[in-house]
């Protein structure tokens, strides 16, 4: 009896001394998880407080000068964006979060219209409703009657404070330019086929993916792409209804975007973007003309959104020297932008009526029928920065940014 009772006491003695040790090895693991997260947090902030691009190869950091508590930071361009990358490390553990990083919007510089001053006045037509500040020529704006059909909106055509705008419009960040200029020189190692389908995700802390095409039209077509992709094309790239994009980025002379397309990514061409009908590209996407020369055959540039395309992010343009004929950002009917429009060219808006939740900034406005063409009028169109999601931020590329830099997306979190 005497031996079984103090097996018993043993057992439960050993018991107690296990439990004890377990709860003291999680409570250890969840100091080091909390600390690691703190780590992590400083690390966040050292990150979106740089501004420049010294961090493109990463950056070791020893926090206490312990060698046990460590961060890893990292930022390179993605884009009209950059990605970010922290890493807290403490003995064996290690916690990462991965993020794109835009900036918040200037609001002395953020408005819904600014319009260069072309001598030329804004006439205002039908059901058009501008909301928000606005930049406006010498010549100011004016309720018209234009095809048949005479303002209707309301009594102050612009409800937000309006100034005067100068001819040239404010410029592109030239860095942000630059680095997406240097994508399209980059055709190293062709890819070579016509097709490209199935799974395909990278990881942003890994080494990028990159499928380049020459001399040939590319098909995206049935597949999932996602992650650190970037696919780059002398010629022609065709993004079919069929395939899913998540942030990838597209280099092409041309894209076209099939009807019906759904997903998310950041397409930049040298010629011309053509976006089908009932499209939906999710925030934060862009689709932007880059020409860094000019052309000897005059080529004009041109963005075109299919009717009841909706397009969640940025659309602009960009020409180190000025043609001609001037760039051209056009929208069908029933189009609808909720972000920002840039060009020092023409935005070609639809009769049957256009939103733009956000901001445009452009030379001219064009209004085309049958018989003929009518400059600077806007028929049935609302442009209201008042519309625009108060948490929208911008990449630095655009005219409106600010200084201070925030997590627009959080791209992996382990």
């Amino acid at each position: 009896m005497v031996i079984v009772i103090a097996l018993v006491i043993g057992v439960i003695c050993a018991a107690l001394v296990a439990v004890a040790s377990f709860y003291r090895l999680q409570h250890q693991k969840s100091f080091r998880f909390e600390r690691l997260q703190h780590n992590l947090h400083s690390g966040m902030e050292r990150l979106l407080a740089n501004t420049d691009s010294t961090l493109s190869e990463g950056k070791s950091i020893d926090l206490y000068n312990d060698e046990q508590d460590s961060l890893l930071i990292q930022k390179y361009p993605w884009g009209m964006y950059d990605v970010g990358i922290v890493k807290a490390y403490k003995l064996q553990d290690t916690i990462c979060s991965i993020f794109t990083i835009a900036r918040t919007v200037d609001s002395a510089k953020w408005c819904a219209l600014y319009l260069a001053d072309e001598d030329r006045p804004l006439g205002v037509t039908g059901k058009t409703l501008i909301e928000g500040d606005a930049w406006l020529p010498a010549a100011d704006v004016k309720s018209t009657y234009v095809d048949g059909k005479q303002y209707e909106g309301p009594k102050n055509i612009i409800s937000g404070k309006t100034s005067r705008s100068k001819a040239i419009l404010p410029e592109l960040d030239k860095q942000k330019i630059q680095q997406i200029r240097d994508q399209f020189g980059r055709l190293n190692t062709p890819y070579n086929g016509t097709e490209i389908n199935g799974i395909m995700t990278v990881p942003y802390d890994q080494n990028e993916k990159r499928i380049n095409i020459s001399k040939r039209l590319l098909t995206l077509t049935k597949g999932n792409i996602g992650g650190h992709v970037v696919i780059c094309s002398d010629s022609t790239v065709i993004i079919d209804s069929t395939m899913q994009l998540h942030n990838v980025l597209i280099f092409a002379k041309t894209i076209e975007v099939k009807n019906g397309f759904k997903g998310s990514c950041q397409l930049f061409a040298t010629d011309s973007i053509a976006i089908g009908k009932r499209c939906r590209f999710d925030y934060p996407s862009a689709a932007g003309i880059v020409r860094p020369d000019l052309y000897k055959v005059q080529v004009p540039v041109q963005i075109r959104l299919g009717n009841g395309t909706v397009f969640n992010g940025s659309l602009f343009t960009y020409e180190k020297q000025p043609d001609v004929l001037k760039p051209v950002i056009e929208l069908g009917d029933g189009a609808q932008v909720s972000g920002q429009i840039y060009t020092p060219g023409y935005v070609r808006l639809s009769e049957k009526g256009n939103k733009i939740y956000g901001s445009v900034f452009c030379n001219r406005f064009l209004y085309r029928t049958a018989f003929s063409t009518f400059e600077n009028y806007l028929i049935n169109a609302t442009i209201s920065s008042k519309k625009l999601s108060p948490y929208y931020l911008t990449g630095n590329l655009l005219p409106v940014s600010d200084t201070k830099q925030q997590v627009l997306q959080w791209l992996e979190r382990r």
